[in-house]
């Protein structure tokens, strides 16, 4: 690469000092014509006339005769040029081709330059995006994530539920600042839409770590004049009437980014008969399942 580079330089030089050890021959041969030719010229000089000066203070002026002298005149012709002349129209090519063959070079390097300095550009740009994509991959790994889970009503004797659900984080870091407003209650179908929380929703404002849950249990809903055995035989004939659990999640990771969703779970309606579970205890659980809408992060 060194090489390519100073070529041309390299060419520079070489072609000076050979036309240099041209040239010191040639002005040599130049001086030597020169002496010849001013010896040969001293003895071809044309003898000179001697003029006899003629007194013009008499008693009175004659008019003088127009007299030529005859010499011999000789042109001679303009010198052809010599080795020195000759010698300097070629340097003056050999600089010109030399400074064209440079120039030359000059381009194809700076074409080279630019070339390089692209790709470089763009391995640096390439290189940036790939930390771009690490970096978010590596936050979207690391984050903390919050889910609903195990969400169930309690069915007592006397038609009261107890509703009650799990919010685990299923990241590798904690959630921070972590906010849940919920309402529950028996409804018709479909649910009507949550404009806002309400002042006597729940709210809750702590921190999950990785792995951990946080649990709310709503209050107590009694199901108007059904017992427990009514209150499932509604639920299997009336698809209009359901028991639902509706809230928001707000949250923040550790990068400081804030996340939110809402949740909307059902018994009964278009989720069928209420699916039971009876634990260790001998106490009956139905399952609260996902609607078909009021799901989705915010």
């Amino acid at each position: 690469m060194l090489l390519g580079y100073n070529f041309p330089m390299m060419l520079k030089v070489l072609a000076i000092l050979a036309l240099s050890f041209l040239v010191i021959p040639v002005q040599a041969h130049a001086q030597m014509n020169k002496a010849q030719q001013t010896s040969k010229g001293d003895r071809l000089s044309s003898p000179v006339a001697f003029i006899i000066p003629e007194h013009t203070d008499g008693p009175t002026l004659q008019p003088k005769a127009d007299n030529h002298s005859n010499a011999d005149v000789r042109v001679i012709s303009t010198p052809a040029k010599d080795g020195y002349d000759k010698a300097v129209v070629w340097i003056n090519l050999a600089l010109a081709v030399i400074g064209t063959f440079g120039i030359s070079a000059a381009f194809i390097t700076l074409r080279k330059l630019e070339r390089q300095t692209k790709a470089t550009e763009d391995a640096v740009d390439v290189a940036n995006r790939a930390h771009a994509l690490a970096e978010k991959t590596a936050q979207q790994q690391l984050r903390a994530y919050i889910a609903v889970k195990n969400a169930k009503m309690l069915l007592l004797e006397d038609g009261t539920v107890e509703a009650s659900l799990e919010l685990c984080n299923s990241g590798q870091t904690p959630a921070y600042r972590l906010r849940v407003a919920h309402t529950c209650g028996f409804s018709a179908y479909p649910l009507p839409a949550i404009p806002g929380p309400p002042d006597d929703l729940r709210k809750s404002n702590s921190i999950v770590g990785a792995g951990g849950s946080h649990f709310i249990l709503a209050k107590p809903k009694k199901s108007g004049p059904f017992d427990r055995e009514g209150l499932l035989k509604e639920f299997e004939v009336n698809l209009h009437f359901v028991f639902g659990m509706r809230g928001y999640c707000s949250y923040e990771d550790i990068f400081k980014e804030t996340h939110r969703f809402r949740f909307q779970l059902i018994a009964g309606g278009p989720s069928g008969p209420a699916r039971l579970d009876v634990d260790e205890k001998g106490r009956i659980y139905a399952a609260l399942c996902n609607d078909s809408e009021g799901n989705e992060e915010t």
